[in-house]
């Protein structure tokens, strides 16, 4: 049995855990020099041809020079020449990108991924990002000659690389597929089934396919700036996505948690009609629970969904029983409900208001001409805008997304937070007769009070998705019973939660 393999370091590595799992000497293996090997300097979406590290293995499988090859998933055609199949996916293993620390505080982040340096310009857009090419341990190097880079976290791992400073970027999203080793054979080759029975990890086989069978849905290839991760539990698929069009700033992202039971193509379908969304949408309509909103209205209506708003809280707002010195401090708002309980109890003047875009800006203008403000587009936003050497008051409701808190106690900020209204639950009744193509709930409370009364809604519909703003009302939607969930990748952002919606609804 002979085992082809690529003659980088970690490339060995790999092939030499396939002669473990099959009873094999490392002698076994026979190295096979590929395009992308030959030439290291030139860019990798540059070549302008599938299979740069994968052809030649192909044919020499073809011309039965070897009896397998084994390859790293991510960079294998996600279709399979006709007369070869991927028979194994060993088990995955910790697939997420790391950020090497460099020397220079002032230079290039390098990355040889168009969809790690898209995402990383994404979240830094003052970052210069230049290309990175070379075996593992040269990119390394390379990296730390430079001002930092990114790079898979299992290939420094398997070659014992992977430096105590690497920063894990949970937030990067990424390649299908990447973190596992696959092996290749021919189809009617008389051990095919026997290496199956002997390497695959089922689990990590139908996480990775349905990866890559939405990749080519999508038809997207290894340059395109894309990232589909899939996970799964006994009951649950935990999926993330990203985008980036060509011309456009913008990605199309999310995350969701999926019913386990359903099947694979109905996952791949949910990833593929956010990330290449339909343009035409006919009679689509919305249950929105909360209080109308112009703005998002107007944002769905003007892209083909009629949308029925129902308030599903209302705020009681709670005055302290003694006055809040706020003199020469900032005020955190980040309600409208907690606007005029916080103004009713103020002593001295506030330093600046920090709020967010929208009813609470709007008022401030209207009412509070007098206090300088400034205005963010979400929580977190508010939060890395918060100065050390300065004081916050922070005015809220009962319950309420944590980042500034976090954010505050991480970074020695000195926050004092005051409770300014607290919610209440309306419980709403929905019209029965009404069939939604979806539901939106901000809050797990809210989940509770649009359920309250109208538990048709998943009666007559088991398979109504469900969008909100993150992952904790997600789990609680999951509790209530719906069993297909989105919510935005980037935060929670009204936008990016209606970016979702007009590619799904």
């Amino acid at each position: 049995m002979i085992v082809g393999s690529r003659g980088s370091t970690l490339a060995l590595w790999q092939a030499h855990r396939v002669c473990d799992g099959l009873g094999l000497d490392h002698e076994a293996v026979r190295v096979i020099q590929t395009a992308g090997d030959k030439d290291t300097s030139t860019a990798l979406h540059s070549f302008g041809t599938v299979g740069v590290f994968t052809k030649a293995l192909d044919d020499a499988l073809l011309n039965g020079e070897i009896d397998l090859a084994v390859h790293s998933l991510k960079d294998y055609p996600t279709q399979p020449l006709e007369d070869l199949a991927i028979v194994a996916c060993l088990r995955r293993d910790d697939h997420r990108d790391v950020f090497i620390p460099g020397s220079q505080e002032d230079g290039n982040i390098l990355t040889g991924s168009p969809r790690r340096a898209r995402q990383w310009k994404q979240r830094y857009p003052e970052a210069r990002i230049a290309a990175l090419r070379g075996n593992m341990d040269t990119r390394l190097k390379k990296c730390r000659d430079s001002a930092g880079g990114i790079l898979s976290k299992s290939g420094l791992e398997r070659i014992e690389l992977l430096p105590g400073d690497a920063e894990v970027l949970d937030w990067m999203v990424p390649a299908p597929g990447q973190g596992c080793v696959a092996v290749v054979m021919r189809k009617d080759h008389p051990q095919h089934e026997i290496i199956r029975h002997k390497l695959n990890h089922s689990k990590t086989e139908v996480c990775v396919s349905i990866e890559r069978s939405s990749m080519q849905a999508i038809e997207a290839g290894c340059s395109v700036p894309l990232g589909i991760e899939v996970k799964r539990d006994d009951v649950t698929y935990s999926v993330r996505g990203i985008r980036f069009m060509e011309g456009q700033e913008k990605a199309l992202q999310f995350q969701s948690l999926i019913d386990g039971k359903k099947a694979d193509e109905a996952i791949v379908e949910a990833i593929v009609n956010v990330l290449a969304p339909a343009q035409e949408r006919e009679n689509k309509r919305l249950l929105y629970g909360r209080e109308p909103s112009h703005f998002v209205g107007d944002f769905l209506e003007c892209n083909g969904v009629e949308v029925d708003f129902v308030r599903t809280l209302s705020a009681e707002g709670i005055v302290a029983t003694s006055p809040v010195n706020v003199e020469g401090k900032s005020i955190i708002i980040t309600s409208r409900y907690a606007l005029g309980p916080a103004m009713d109890q103020l002593v001295g003047n506030p330093k600046q208001i920090l709020c967010l875009d929208g009813p609470t800006k709007l008022i401030l203008e209207r009412e509070y001409a007098q206090f300088p403000f400034s205005y963010y587009a979400d929580s977190e936003s508010i939060a890395k805008a918060l100065n050390p050497s300065e004081s916050y008051i922070f005015f809220a409701g009962e319950h309420r997304m944590p980042f500034i808190e976090q954010y505050a106690s991480q970074n020695a900020v000195d926050l004092t937070v005051i409770t300014a209204y607290q919610t209440v639950l309306r419980e709403p009744v929905v019209d029965s007769s009404i069939t939604y193509d979806g539901v939106v709930a901000l809050s797990p409370r809210s989940i509770k009070s649009l359920l309250k009364n109208n538990a048709h809604l998943l009666k007559d519909n088991p398979s109504i998705p469900m969008y909100c703003l993150g992952r904790e009302t997600a789990m609680s939607g999951w509790k209530h019973g719906f069993r297909t969930i989105y919510f935005p990748n980037d935060g929670p952002k009204i936008q990016s939660l209606l970016d979702i919606l007009i590619s799904t609804i």
